[in-house]
């Protein structure tokens, strides 16, 4: 992994899907219980987030469409300067990283296409943030203090 968190791959072939295994499955089913909960307690950290971090110069959060509701697995926005958000929140403690790029990056789908514009752009700006179930309201209040902050 490099700085950014951004697993470095490149895809030159086409390969199989594969599904999950029954262990796999078993673990799924046991994490059913509760997940109601689970759920309404991170859509509780990103209203949190989302109040915390508005109108902050150099953060804009994703789009969101009012016809439909993010599962909240993960939290991310855009950002100036990503290298220095990345490295002045790792100084105070809290992970940052990318967590997807582009899939016209792979060979196997004819590398980046700059005319992609809006690809690009989310491809140098996107980051993510903590959000997890064990992740607390106080943790979450640090790490938008920290954000306010600057980078």
């Amino acid at each position: 992994m490099n700085e950014v968190g951004e697993r470095e791959y490149d895809l030159t072939d086409v390969g199989y899907k594969y599904h999950m295994s029954d262990y796999a499955a078993a673990l799924g089913l046991a994490n059913i219980t509760g997940f109601a909960d689970r759920l309404a307690r991170r859509r509780g950290l990103v209203q949190q987030y989302n109040e915390g971090l508005a109108n902050i110069a150099g953060l804009t959060p994703f789009d969101r469409k009012e016809d439909r509701q993010s599962a909240d697995w993960l939290y991310g926005f855009h950002v100036e300067d990503r290298l220095a958000f990345i490295r002045k929140l790792k100084t105070s403690g809290i992970a940052a990283s990318v967590v997807h790029d582009g899939i016209d990056h792979n060979t196997l789908f004819g590398g980046k296409r700059m005319e992609l514009t809006q690809q690009r752009r989310f491809d140098e700006t996107q980051i993510h943030i903590p959000l997890h179930d064990d992740l607390t309201s106080e943790q979450v209040a640090y790490i938008i203090d920290v954000i306010r902050q600057g980078w």
